[in-house]
């Protein structure tokens, strides 16, 4: 079908989209992305399939990502993250001026250039923003309480939860992945030996201080990347004729009437012939214009509509509409720095397919081919992480600046964390630059950074480059929480039992006879990559020969920084600090006055028809990975617009693929999966073991190993158990609700530290899943002292029933536990009590999440 001249609604970006297509079915729509922002698919998804309004949705400069197997492979994505010759993904913006914040150097900011937006190609990291984040709009409509409902109707949420603020009917898929790494529970077991407790759900929209398995935009049924467009756009395009779509296209400008918008100018992505006059073509809009470029696109936009600053417009010879002195100002991002480990020769990681190993990679991507739903590369690999607020006497060795920005932005807002940080199982950095071994990345992410820059543009010409300073690290106090979130990660990384050493050229250079002097590779793991061992602490000019064996279990001490080495440690973020390709705020919605560029409806000041739906209307930073955040806007902006349209959004959204079964296994007599149907959620295996003194154990096989000590008579002879202070492995035969594993097996060593490995298999003997080692670091929950407490302690078992909240547990004193009873069984027939609690614990044996 050809593209009309004229429709109902235009959504300029990539991704505003998402929800206007499907409020179409009456008209046309038509989506126009330029520099892919993640709300733009949303928007026009609810337009076009809620009426039958036209739509066109124009993509700028971008491919369309339908069918990419470099988008919707998960573990991959780090290829369209580079800056080179190949990748057409993304669009750098560089830094106009050298910044003296960061001794010279200019900042470089990717943004997405595809349809889908930063959803199709970012980290697949699932983080929320806090509730007083979205309080701090001080907007009616737009507090935590307002959008909730929203976050929901969005979310597909494939992992077991203990709390009502998540959805699971919504098209966006939400779930660990295809697997979990060792090493991300070594992560979580070390930095609660920090003070960094377990939690089993961080984006609660309140949890500021915790760790967790780390959620991901990828679907456990399929394995595929969850983005914004294949959920959105192809799913109403394939049904709708309605909604029009243009990729390769640049939006120059918006065409007004006076202060009416009345349609948009849009050139080719490229001018490949660099001629001087740029080629419009101009397509009419009816009812309204959508600007959703994204914070780097929607104001270059703006100012080349004549919308911005007047003075600034007129040296550009550009006709003044609508005079808004902050378009374009209060650019802000978060702030990244990374640290790479060395870990031991027999760690899991995906440092041999990043460094280019043939074999490698022809069996990862093999493995993904056959079973996507559970292959290494259905994973970012970003399998754990936290959220972290300092306590009283850190505060005091952060400095006046950020203790005076604590006093008045988190001192009274508990739910904001000051800093994220995360592991990667792989070194993120040149393979070609580093020594051979083994490595994980700490990320320390800021989240909320004083700083703040523009962009603006410095012709009318789209294809002319704009001027942008990104203003990292421009307010001093951005360096304190940083320096103290390297400070934690590193001790994380050093009470780690895989941890060998840090890569002294991706730390700071401390003066050699510092205590915090970074140590490089121990003797025995550098023997096992090079019998010598000598050659490999050999490094971009650096020498260090290898030291004695790590031994985590000796690490009992913080390590000791002086103000020098806090110094190098600040020279060492202004050297390599980066971008999260989180930007936001540029076209703030706040009072005209206080130089807000939009509304609480999102129309722009001083003018008519014209909206503003991506993350570039946000008044303040939010303390997120943005894909959420920007979802949410689009939710909302699409239901602002629907209700002036005088459309309905049609719910439920669009299917999310249920899990391929393997053959021989029927699906259950109930017939598919309503994640409505009120039932016990063992379909994700959440149970959780929760002491007498109500602190929570994390989840899966938290206790559940140790458990059949006590009550091994009510278990079928099969099952085979023999406890010792010492070291042992239990096995035991399982069978879940979930169909595609029947007959599964779980086998754990233990010993008095606690769980040292286990492992979940099917009957063919295929891995299933790693349980959480972490429980090691919960003391109720090391051997010893569940042979010692058992009998006197009182152990609860919550089974939390899928849309209910817990309810008071029922306690069945024969077998010393409680089954919350909020739902009941899926299988026909009634169980009692008891016979429910002895096949949850079965259920938390195996596990699946």
């Amino acid at each position: 079908m050809g593209h009309p001249q004229e429709v109902d609604v235009i959504v300029a970006g990539g991704l505003a989209t998402r929800r206007t297509s499907r409020m179409c079915c009456c008209g046309d729509v038509s989506l126009t992305p330029t520099r892919t922002s993640r709300s733009c698919s949303l928007k026009a998804s609810a337009v076009a399939s809620s009426s039958r309004a036209r739509l066109i949705k124009h993509n700028a400069g971008g491919a369309n990502n339908r069918d990419d197997p470099w988008v919707y492979r998960p573990g991959i994505f780090v290829r369209n993250m580079q800056k080179d010759g190949i990748n057409d993904k993304a669009t750098f913006y560089t830094d106009t001026m050298a910044s003296s914040f960061m001794r010279g150097r200019k900042s470089i900011v990717p943004c997405a250039n595809i349809l889908g937006g930063g959803s199709s190609i970012n980290f697949q990291m699932y983080t929320r923003a806090s509730a007083s984040d979205w309080d701090d709009f001080k907007t009616p409509g737009w507090t935590a309480k307002d959008l909730l409902p929203l976050m929901k109707r969005l979310e597909n949420y494939q992992k077991p939860t203990n709390n009502d603020t998540h959805g699971y009917d919504g098209p966006i898929a939400i779930s660990n992945g295809g697997t979990i790494t060792a090493l991300a529970h070594d992560f979580l077991r070390a930095s609660d030996a920090i003070g960094i407790p377990f939690s089993d759900d961080i984006q609660d929209l309140d949890t500021s201080h915790a760790s967790e398995i780390w959620a991901k935009y990828i679907n456990r049924h399929t394995g595929r990347r969850s983005d914004a467009a294949t959920a959105y756009v192809h799913s109403v395009m394939d049904i709708q004729n309605n909604l029009f779509l243009r990729t390769n296209a640049r939006v120059s400008r918006v065409i007004f009437e006076g202060n009416k918008a009345v349609g948009v100018a849009y050139v080719p992505a490229r001018n490949r012939a660099h001629a001087a006059q740029t080629l419009e073509t101009i397509v009419k809009a009816r009812k309204c214009v959508v600007l959703s470029s994204g914070t780097l696109g929607t104001p270059q936009i703006l100012e080349r509509s004549g919308v911005g600053s007047a003075e600034r417009l007129k040296k550009l010879d550009i006709k003044v509409v609508s005079d808004l002195p902050g378009v374009g100002e209060e650019y802000q991002d978060h702030y990244t720095t990374l640290s790479i480990y060395r870990v031991s020769n027999e760690s899991a990681t995906l440092d041999d397919f990043l460094r280019g190993d043939k074999e490698v990679q022809k069996e990862l991507f093999q493995e993904w081919e056959v079973s996507p739903e559970k292959a290494r590369l259905s994973s970012n690999a970003i399998d754990a992480g936290f959220k972290i607020r300092p306590t009283e006497e850190e505060l005091k060795e952060m400095g006046p600046e950020f203790n005076k920005l604590w006093d008045t932005y988190f001192k009274d807002k508990p739910d904001k964390p000051v800093m994220f940080g995360s592991i990667v199982s792989a070194a993120y950095a040149d393979h070609t630059l580093l020594p051979p071994g083994k490595y994980v990345t700490m990320f320390q992410y800021l989240e909320y950074p004083a700083s703040r820059g523009k962009i603006h543009i410095q012709s009318a010409n789209p294809y002319v480059e704009p001027e942008f300073d990104s203003g990292f690290m421009n307010n001093k106090a951005d360096f304190a929480p940083i320096r103290w979130s390297y400070k934690k990660t590193r001790e994380v990384a050093r009470r780690m039992d895989a941890f060998r050493g840090e890569l002294t050229s991706h730390h700071p250079r401390f003066h050699p006879a510092s205590p915090a002097a970074a140590k490089d590779i121990d003797i025995q793991t550098a023997k096992g990559i090079l019998p010598d061992g000598f050659t490999v602490g050999i490094h971009m000019g650096t020498w260090h020969t290898p030291g004695d064996t790590y031994d985590a279990s000796k690490v009992h001490e913080d390590i000791k920084y002086t103000e020098e080495d806090d110094k190098a440690i600040d020279d060492w973020i202004a050297d390599h600090v980066e971008t999260t390709w989180h930007s936001l705020g540029t076209c703030a919605m706040k009072p005209r006055e206080e130089g807000g560029v939009v509304d609480g409806k999102l129309n722009v000041f001083g003018t008519q028809n014209l909206k503003c739906i991506d993350l570039s209307i946000c008044p303040d930073n939010l303390g997120t990975n943005t894909y959420s955040s920007a979802l949410l806007v689009g939710e909302k902006g699409a239901s602002i617009l629907a209700e002036e349209l005088g459309l309905k959004i049609k719910l439920p959204h669009a299917p999310v693929p249920h899990a391929p079964r393997s053959k021989g296994h029927a699906r259950h007599p109930a017939g598919p999966l309503n994640l409505r149907e009120p039932r016990i959620n063992f379909y994700f295996g959440a149970g959780y073991l929760v002491s007498s003194s109500q602190s929570k154990i994390p989840p899966l096989f938290v206790g559940s190993l140790c458990i059949p000590r006590a009550f091994s008579s009510l278990w079928n002879p099969n099952y085979n158990t023999t406890l010792s202070p010492v070291n042992t492995t239990c096995h035991s035969p399982c069978e879940t609700v979930h169909d595609e594993f029947k007959n599964c097996t779980m086998s754990a060593s233990l010993s008095s530290s606690g769980i040292s490995s286990c492992l979940c298999t099917d009957d063919i003997g295929n891995k299933l899943e790693t349980c959480v080692s972490c429980v090691a670091a919960v003391t109720d929950c090391k051997l010893l002292n569940f042979t010692a407490k058992l009998g006197a302690e009182q152990w609860y078992l919550y089974c939390k029933a899928d849309g209910h909240n817990v309810s008071e547990p029922h306690v069945n004193t024969t077998l010393g536990l409680a089954l919350a009873t909020s739902g009941e069984y899926r299988n026909p027939g009634t169980m009692a009590a008891g016979l429910l609690a002895t096949l949850a614990v079965l259920f938390a044996l195996c596990g699946l999440n």
